[in-house]
């Protein structure tokens, strides 16, 4: 009978070993799909990041153009002319340099 039992606790021990490998081997699978779930978030705040920093870049880029073509612009206009354009007019109306508006 010694065999006999020696026999049974070695099934109900391989049991147990096999559903404990059952067991491991779906909590690595779970795990995988959690970091998977995980990566796919990631990327996803990563791929938003990226493309608002790029938005900003743009209008930024736009800012600066901007400041540019000004910059550009006054430095055409004489000296009288930039001063005429920083002074403010009663009428509201911007003044224009003498021979330039429609007569």
């Amino acid at each position: 009978m010694n065999q006999n039992s020696d026999s049974r606790e070695s099934v109900e021990t391989r049991q147990r070993i096999q559903q404990q490998t059952e067991l491991i081997t779906a909590l690595l699978a779970e795990i995988r799909e959690l970091e998977n779930d995980f990566s796919r978030q990631d990327d996803s705040a990563t791929r938003q990041a990226q493309e608002e920093a790029s938005h900003e870049y743009d209008e930024y880029q736009e800012q600066q153009q901007d400041a540019q073509h000004r910059f550009s612009r006054d430095q055409r206009l004489s000296s009288d002319e930039r001063n005429e354009l920083k002074t403010p007019v009663a009428s509201g109306q911007p003044s224009l340099p003498p021979g330039r508006g429609s007569r």
